[in-house]
């Protein structure tokens, strides 16, 4: 029952930790630093984040290293958002974020710093216009709402158990992600099926490959017999590419892709067609004007960003679209994209910008139709099963969003609660 929670202040039922004030030196490797752009809500992913020296960690880190079950908080710009540590995984905080130490039950304390009641006393501390700013006075400050302790376990095991289920459909979908782009790469960069079928018949394998053959020889067993056929046996050179494999062609990116200039968006107050900018989804609508398609950052700081999204969308007048003329290779061209830094063929001082005529003049290596075919075939049963994980995804979130503020008022029976997640 209501009538048996109580309130306190953040303080007393948490230890808050700030991060340094000052901006580190960053290292190509080593410990990962979580600045505000990295904390997103849900579980902490530090797969984006800089890395530090051991020097900078230990000054940062100031002599604790994160725990399982901590919280993360940013303050500055992006604020008041929360993420909890799911991981061992050393890490330190930079500046504009801090730590929260719960002294309750972890996860239901994160749900309370999500809900409605904490949010709207977030606004109220903000300071700021241009850039807003929450205090570690204000941190401190936050009332929350403490159900008896076996209620607070089960508010976050309801809770939990929903989070729980969207982080391993994510982490599934970071793996066939990978799955994708490690056979992108050792069929169409390293060439890998043409090594081994060149060291079969013994041709000349050209010395830019003979390190990668080296490792290849020491491969049990490669492609099935039916795939590796689809490749040939020998490289040819080329002027425009050097070393390619034999048959194949050296040309430019126009040779085969369709490009395209969004439009501007029509209304965003309706339907449920996800409209595409240069950094991204940025709201839905109830037309389209594309079907399968890459989406391709034209303009700002995100020129060259790139986002395949295999069914109805609308792309603005800030973004391209890629796509190929048998649009089940669309997911060949996103991976071809993928690992062309696009940003640095941007033009422009002030306002950087990505043309068609920029895109088409990239220089590339096309291979066969079958080769494609048959690498879409597997990359796209890949990407059916991410589609139907963030299918699923997007439900456990909407019954999460929808079971949280009604469980953290009280409002909702927590056995109510439990019987609506239980077949999920």
């Amino acid at each position: 029952m209501v009538s048996d929670w109580n309130e306190d202040i953040l303080s007393n039922i948490a230890e808050i930790i700030d991060s340094r004030h000052k901006t580190p030196v960053y290292s190509d490797s080593g410990y990962p630093m979580v600045r505000v752009v990295d904390v997103n809500g849900g579980a902490l992913n530090l797969e984006s984040t800089k890395k530090v020296s051991d020097d900078i960690y230990e000054d940062f880190s100031r002599g604790r290293d994160p725990q399982i079950g901590d919280l993360v908080i940013s303050r500055v710009g992006s604020y008041g958002v929360v993420s909890y540590v799911n991981s061992n995984e050393k890490f330190c905080l930079g500046q504009n974020t801090a730590f929260i130490i719960p002294k309750i039950n972890s996860r239901f304390l994160y749900y309370q710093l999500i809900s409605p009641f904490v949010k709207w006393q977030i606004e109220q501390f903000v300071v700021g216009a241009v850039q807003k700013t929450i205090s570690l006075k204000s941190i401190r400050q936050f009332q929350i709402k403490l159900p008896p302790v076996t209620e607070q376990k089960a508010i976050a095991h309801i809770l939990g158990s929903l989070d729980d289920k969207i982080e391993l459909n994510r982490q599934m979908n970071e793996t066939l992600e990978a799955m994708a782009q490690a056979l992108f790469k050792s069929w169409f960069v390293d060439f890998d099926p043409v090594i081994d079928n060149a060291l079969a018949a013994g041709n000349a394998i050209p010395d830019e490959f003979i390190e990668r053959a080296e490792q290849r020889k020491k491969i049990e067993r490669k492609e099935s017999s039916d795939i590796q056929g689809l490749f040939p046996d020998e490289f040819e050179f080329t002027e425009e590419m050097g070393w390619i494999p034999k048959g194949w062609n050296s040309g430019t990116l126009g040779d085969f892709a369709i490009l395209g200039n969004g439009k501007t968006s029509p209304d965003r107050a309706v339907g449920d067609i996800p409209v595409f900018g240069s950094n991204g989804k940025i709201g839905d609508c109830d037309e389209s004007n594309r079907d399968n398609t890459i989406i391709i950052g034209r303009v700002g700081s995100y020129c060259g960003s790139l986002q395949y999204y295999p069914f109805k969308c609308w792309i603005t007048d800030n973004a391209m679209s890629a796509e190929m003329k048998n649009k089940d290779h669309n997911i060949y061209l996103f991976q071809l994209l993928s690992r062309d830094n696009l940003n640095d063929r941007r033009t422009g001082s002030g306002q950087p910008l990505l043309n068609q005529s920029i895109l088409r003049s990239i220089k590339t290596i096309t291979p066969s139709v079958p080769l494609i075919d048959e690498y879409s075939r597997i990359a796209n049963s890949f990407y059916k099963k991410i589609n139907k994980a963030n299918r699923n995804n997007a439900a456990l979130a909407k019954l999460r969003d929808t079971l949280l503020p009604k469980l953290m008022s009280g409002e909702l029976r927590i056995a109510d609660a439990a019987a609506m997640v239980e077949d999920v």
